[in-house]
């Protein structure tokens, strides 16, 4: 079964934004939720996202 997070959660796991979770679903990158008046999002998806950026960090 999938688990849901908050969107502040989300963004405190990938240090960015609220915003930034908010252009990542307007982009297609993840789906956001409702669960009663919350919007979430699954944890499994911003993991990914988070895995992702961690691959393709500049290298200085």
């Amino acid at each position: 079964m999938d688990e849901y997070i908050t969107l502040d959660e989300a963004a405190k796991i990938c240090n960015v934004t609220r915003a930034a979770i908010y252009r990542w679903q307007k982009n297609g990158r993840i789906t956001l939720y409702k669960k009663g008046s919350r919007t979430v999002v699954k944890r499994s998806d911003i993991e990914e996202i988070k895995r992702k950026t961690e691959e393709i960090r500049p290298f200085n």
